[in-house]
């Protein structure tokens, strides 16, 4: 991942805390050449980073150029409805302009990012009842059920870097390879398994096998008085919140053994080392595509069909620390035409600390060519 203005090679890890603390203007302590030196940012990256997201978003998503032509002279009202509800999912539903407005600043600093996008379906409940259909003869009474509002969009999460694994010199985002890290909650799990999509959740596929129910710590509630039934409701509850860190791989295998590798996706926990099942691509995608897209800022000269990409902050990286050595220099060297460090006698009667330089300000001193001494630094700070 390059080298560092030292020459030292940078692996991943501290490749990505530079860029990072960067943005941000995060400095290393220092106490060269003296304890309490000037060690501030200018943060120049950041500005430079900003301005350019503010150029390069409203060209890349603006809701107001979202428009629908009509091809014929009966086509005028079907284009006006379509427009209408493009503008309402665009704005109201899915929220798109958050979205691009981090994907735009992530692509452009780091150079590279990575996008799920999938159908999401929530079900709200309004507190509504549904009546009871009229008893059949022969058969027990229904009860009332909740009437469950769904909650259709589209949704795109935006996967740190540091959460996606690739394997040497990758290409494509569709065919290679691809491991994501990403946390879900036990809930979502739960539906997962209850669709079909997952398995070892709550009920194992063989026996002996522990399921991630089992396995997910809860501290057991207190509550005296409370039946068994009614404790292990709160522990549910409390497990249906927690985080479980998942690991994706996205590659091909041969499910149906017709010799052909069909794309699946695998899931499975490494923490508690579970597998929850894979599902082929097909499954979740109508076009039979990953829900996966890499996007490069600039390609590297030294691998131009890789995925792997040069952002604003690798680019400016050594120019924003060169202006903040200047601008710590000037502030250094200002400090000392101002306040300069001097020599004392230390057998004299002299107190150092009680020595303060200020206007019109004098310290008494027996000798003062003898027991103090104020060298002469000339730094020529105005320029």
């Amino acid at each position: 991942y390059g080298l560092s203005a030292k020459g030292e090679k940078l692996d991943y890890d501290k490749w990505l805390k530079e860029l990072t603390d960067l943005y941000y203007g995060h400095r290393e302590p220092k106490t060269v050449p003296w304890k309490f030196c000037s060690n501030r940012s200018l943060m120049i990256a950041m500005a430079i980073l900003e301005t350019l997201h503010a150029r390069i978003f409203p060209a890349i998503y603006n809701e107001d150029l979202t428009r629908w032509r009509p091809g014929q002279q009966e086509d005028v009202e079907r284009a006006e409805r379509v427009e209408a509800f493009m503008f309402w999912w665009v704005r109201v539903r899915s929220h798109l302009s958050e979205f691009f407005e981090r994907w735009t600043r992530t692509v452009i600093g780091y150079g590279e990012a990575l996008t799920v996008t999938a159908w999401d379906v929530q079900l709200l409940d309004k507190g509504e009842m549904a009546p009871a259909p009229e008893p059949i003869l022969g058969m027990p009474p229904m009860l009332p059920q909740k009437v469950l509002d769904r909650l259709e969009r589209s949704r795109s999460d935006l996967i740190p870097s540091e959460d996606v694994f690739l394997q040497p010199g990758p290409t494509d985002i569709q065919r290679d390879t691809t491991i994501i890290r990403r946390k879900y909650l036990y809930r979502d799990l739960e539906d997962m398994e209850r669709n079909g999509a997952a398995v070892n959740v709550t009920t194992p596929t063989e026996d002996g096998l522990k399921t991630l129910k089992e396995m997910l710590p809860v501290p057991s509630p207190t509550v005296e008085g409370l039946p068994p039934e009614a404790l292990d409701e709160l522990a549910n509850v409390q497990r249906r919140n927690k985080p479980v860190e998942c690991l994706e791989w996205h590659g091909s295998l041969d499910l149906d053994g017709d010799g052909y590798p069909e794309p699946v996706r695998l899931l499975m926990s490494p923490q508690h080392r579970i597998y929850f099942g894979a599902v082929a691509v097909s499954n979740l995608s109508t076009r039979g595509l990953r829900h996966l897209d890499f996007t490069t800022f600039v390609s590297r000269l030294d691998d131009p069909m890789g995925v792997r990409g040069l952002g604003v902050l690798e680019q400016v990286k050594e120019l924003a620390y060169e202006i903040d050595a200047i601008f710590n220099e000037m502030t250094d060297g200002n400090t000392l035409s101002i306040l300069r460090p001097f020599f004392f006698d230390p057998s004299g009667d002299l107190d150092p600390a009680a020595i303060t330089l200020a206007p019109n300000k004098g310290t008494p001193v027996p000798n003062p060519s003898q027991n103090v001494y104020f060298p002469e630094i000339n730094i020529p700070t105005e320029k």
